[in-house]
Formats: C-alpha cells, structure tokens, sequence
C-alpha cells in the first residue's frame, strides 16, 4: 500500500558537479512525502548518487515505519515497502554485500538503505526511468514526461486542476525540452 521512487542526476550542477536527489512517498496512489535536494558531497558515480537517493529517501521511510508502528497500524507493516529505482548497480549494491569491494568510493553511512532490504522494511525494485515519478526533481524532462510524472504525484490530471492553456502558460515553451 506503501511505494515510493527515488532518483538522482549524477554530477548535474556544473559548478560544483554535485548531484540532484528526489524522491517521493505514495500511500495508495496519493503522495505523502516528496524531496528534491542537492547532495552535500561530489558522487564519484551514477551508483552513487543513486545509491545516496535511495539512502535519504531510506531514512523517511523508517521514519514513517516507526510512526505507522506507535500508531499500531500493523497492516501496513506486513510486507516490505516497494521502491522503485532505476539504476541497476544501486539496486544491485543494495542487495549484494559482494560489491562492497567496487564501489569503496561509497561513504559507509549509505550502506544504510541495504539494512532496511535485509530487515524487510523496503524491497528495492528496478523500475524504468520513465516510470520513475523522482524523475521530475531531478532533470529537465520532455513535456510528456513532465505531465506525467506531475499527474502522477497529483493523482489526478492536470487538466481537472487548471485548463490546458493556463497549464502550457505556466510552464511556458518547453518546446526545446521535447528533444532531449
């Protein structure tokens, strides 16, 4: 009942080459919790800075754990939550101890998220980018994507939140957004 996504985009502040985190918190299909942030130090790889994601998005959810816990609401405990992430090598460094030895150039606080998988609290899963709803705090993304991504975290279109020219007003011509 449960799901979340998170995402990064690896080194895109040029001056700093620092990276963008987001990630977002469903209960059923409405969001509870969202985030976009710039990752306090420089990630060495796409894994890292991925893996960084998921680690903060972690701590909300074990938040959320404990909360859902006090409240005694022992349903939505039963099984792991499901997040979604759509880089092979985080998902695989979450659920391989065995590639530890790849990535020492990961900080050891971010091996955090593979103890909430081996205690049943989160079940990492790979989903595609463009399913990937933390895609819209993190990169520029085509018009189609950006609706989605949008509606998704509404869940409702946008179109019963504002009329079609008011939304293409506000967001201005991203027509050069369409081509990457």
């Amino acid at each position: 009942v449960i799901s979340a996504f998170s995402d990064s985009d690896w080194g895109s502040d040029i001056q700093d080459r620092k990276s963008q985190a987001g990630w977002a918190i469903f209960y059923r299909n409405a969001v509870i919790g969202w985030k976009s942030k710039k990752l306090p130090t420089i990630s060495l790889s796409t894994a890292a800075a991925e893996y960084s994601a998921l680690s903060l998005l972690g701590t909300e959810l074990e938040a959320l754990h404990f909360v859902l816990r006090d409240c005694e609401n022992q349903q939505l405990l039963r099984v792991p939550m499901p997040v979604g992430v759509d880089n092979n090598a985080a998902i695989a460094i979450t659920s391989n101890s065995g590639y530890v030895s790849q990535v020492k150039n990961i900080d050891m606080k971010i091996f955090y998220a593979r103890q909430l998988q081996d205690t049943n609290m989160i079940k990492v899963q790979y989903v595609k980018s463009s399913d990937n709803t933390a895609d819209i705090f993190t990169k520029a993304l085509t018009k189609f994507l950006h609706k989605k991504h949008a509606e998704n975290l509404l869940g409702q279109p946008l179109t019963t939140l504002c009329s079609t020219d008011t939304y293409e007003t506000a967001r201005g011509d991203d027509t050069a957004l369409d081509s990457v």
